[in-house]
């Protein structure tokens, strides 16, 4: 009897249900309007607040740019952890400790003075999500902060695949049909 192991087969694992998230999360994306002729982003309030909620509904993290003004780092209130482990990445970075502000109106003047006053801060919103701001000029922050859910979202598919188990690249592509 012949068994294979991730080890010996070639590829990519990947969780079908993480595959189908990632690509309801490009369309979420891809219905953000663009005014073309001027080639600049138009209101994206209501963008904004959909990809809030649906952090709120599916419980994922994301990080996104709003208005290219502000870096945001969005996480469901649950995941303690890594809530906590992003202010600490902040605090380290600033030296100093961050407040956490509770939001339950629009967020589009917030973030306009976040990014004026070049702050960074965290905030809770509507009591469901927890979102980590800096400017968008703060690259050293930003990049800390993308490792960092990077490395939570890697943690949390290595637990997965241990208490579920993967298949092969190649078990993948006949069940999806490649």
């Amino acid at each position: 009897m012949n068994i294979n192991t991730q080890e010996q087969q070639r590829g990519i694992f990947l969780d079908f249900a993480v595959y189908e998230k990632v690509l309801d999360t490009l369309e979420t994306l891809k219905s953000i309007k663009v005014d073309a002729s001027q080639n600049k982003e138009t209101k994206l309030s209501l963008a904004l607040g959909e990809l809030l909620e649906r952090t709120m509904l599916e419980k994922d993290r994301m990080t996104l740019t709003y208005q290219k003004k502000v870096f945001l780092v969005v996480v469901p209130i649950e995941d303690t952890e890594v809530c906590k482990q992003l202010k600490e990445c902040i605090e380290r970075y600033t030296k100093q400790p961050v407040k956490t502000i509770c939001v339950d109106e629009t967020l589009e003047e917030f973030f306009e003075t976040v990014a004026q006053e070049m702050a960074r801060v965290t905030l809770i919103y509507k009591d469901k999500v927890w979102l980590a701001v800096a400017p968008i000029e703060d690259v050293y922050l930003i990049e800390e902060l993308e490792d960092c859910i990077d490395s939570a979202d890697a943690r949390d598919a290595l637990k997965e695949a241990y208490e579920t188990g993967t298949i092969s690249s190649e078990q993948l592509d006949k069940e999806v049909g490649w």
